[in-house]
């Protein structure tokens, strides 16, 4: 767990049909799930399917849990998560390993390269549909609207000097809605032109969940060294409003 609260759950099938093994075969590696903290599971439930949103999979796990993933892939690019769980519910009591291990508090040998969770991106290919959705229909916003590159609407924050896997792009134009309102910066983003990282993912995947903003205290410069001798090289680099460097590692 992070100090959002955000919990990351990395899971790796092994046997049997599953919404995780369809995901996987689908998409490849990827986000499969976002798991929400949803109050009254039927309600949710309800409300989701009156927006036309219906479960993908429903599983009990452990005799007492019920976990509900509703598909939003078309929507949000994953599934929605959502748990029904008695007053008494407490976590299974299996033995877990550990990684680092042994034990559940030993800690990695590297210092961290990122102190949170900042935001989850997700390419749509109409924004305000996906956000009406959230908002009218969920409860999530407010929202606020941007350009990012000139998309024919008036003002836009400029992005320059664009890169995408060692290629020189120059500029790329997407429309962008952003939400705070819960525990994690929430932005959806149409991609406009034919460029850039956003557009590449919406024409090779669909709707997904492309990208996880970290906060980090390390500068970007130990990051980013840190990142290329870990193998990971491509991805796309962007001057954003002039001063801000955005880096897309893959």
């Amino acid at each position: 767990d992070l100090p959002s609260g955000i919990q990351i759950e990395i899971i790796s099938t092994k046997t049997g049909d599953s919404v995780f093994a369809r995901f996987l075969a689908e998409k490849g590696p990827g986000i499969q799930h976002i798991s929400i903290n949803n109050g009254d599971y039927q309600e949710t439930l309800d409300r989701m399917a009156a927006a036309g949103y219906k479960p993908g999979q429903t599983a009990t796990v452990d005799i007492n849990e019920t976990c509900t993933f509703v598909e939003h892939r078309d929507l949000v690019g994953c599934y929605l998560e959502i748990h029904k769980r008695p007053e008494n519910f407490v976590l299974p009591q299996v033995k877990p390993e550990f990684i680092p291990g042994p034990g559940p508090d030993d800690k990695p040998s590297v210092p961290p390269l990122f102190d949170d969770f900042d935001q989850i991106g997700i390419v749509v290919p109409d924004v305000e549909h996906a956000v009406r959705v959230l908002n009218d229909e969920y409860g999530i916003g407010p929202w606020i609207l941007l350009d990012f590159g000139d998309c024919g609407r008036g003002e836009f924050v400029k992005t320059e000097h664009v890169v995408l896997d060692g290629k020189d792009v120059g500029t790329f134009a997407t429309r962008v809605a952003i939400c705070d309102a819960l525990n994690i910066q929430l932005e959806v983003m149409e991609p406009v032109s034919q460029k850039g990282v956003h557009y590449e993912c919406l024409k090779k995947y669909g709707p997904m969940t492309q990208h996880l903003s970290m906060k980090q205290s390390l500068p970007y410069e130990e990051i980013k060294r840190r990142m290329d001798e870990a193998g990971f090289t491509g991805g796309q680099v962007a001057t954003i409003d002039t001063t801000e460097t955005c880096l897309y590692a893959d």
